[in-house]
């Protein structure tokens, strides 16, 4: 009879445990692939284990902040049971073309406009250079030269100011400093005229 009341509690507890581990697993995700990759990415991928576990590697040697082992198993196996070879087939969510474009368009600079590209060098050598290089190509963060938010003034401070992904919230900067950073990183060979 004790037997079987452990049987039935360990069968009631199991699906506890692989929820709260599920959990875990894509709070993880979150916080280590969303800062360089959209949702949509990862949810499409459909590796085996020995894949996710290459591609998780390959992250941390880029600079993905995942060298425990514990947290890249923890991460392969979330990723391996819910983006795995069983998974089904990825079905995009459709858009509208005009919809994608009008999210890649730039926008007025607004308050941020007239922004110094000096002042700009000097709030990014101290707040932002640490993590996206000092080439603005990128490092621990992501490679700014150039991305599509830099011609989105207000996508670009929403980003600075509240963070994404790993990337943690800014200093507070006002809306002059938001337009002296874009200032600068516009400056950029290779950035868009």
């Amino acid at each position: 009879m004790r037997a079987l009341a452990l049987a039935v509690g360990l069968t009631l507890l199991l699906p506890v445990a692989a929820a709260r581990a599920d959990d875990d697993g894509a709070e993880a995700v979150e916080a280590l692939c969303a800062v360089c990759h959209r949702a949509d990415l990862i949810h499409q991928q459909r590796l085996d284990e020995k894949q996710w576990r290459a591609t998780v590697d390959k992250m941390v040697s880029w600079g993905a902040q995942a060298d425990d082992d514990d947290l890249k198993d923890m991460l392969v196996a979330y990723l391996w049971a819910n983006y795995g070879p069983d998974a089904g087939p990825f079905v995009a969510k459709r858009v509208a073309p005009n919809v994608a474009r009008a999210e890649l368009l730039p926008l007025p600079d607004g308050p941020f406009a007239g922004g110094n590209a000096e002042r700009g060098k000097a709030l990014y050598d101290s707040d932002c250079a640490g993590c996206h290089a000092a080439s603005a190509r990128g490092d621990l963060g992501l490679n700014l030269v150039d991305m599509y938010f830099l011609y989105r003034a207000p996508d670009f401070a929403q980003i600075v100011r509240g963070g994404r992904g790993e990337m943690m919230p800014g200093r507070p900067m006002d809306d002059a400093g938001v337009g002296d950073l874009l200032a600068y990183l516009r400056r950029f060979p290779g950035a868009s005229e």
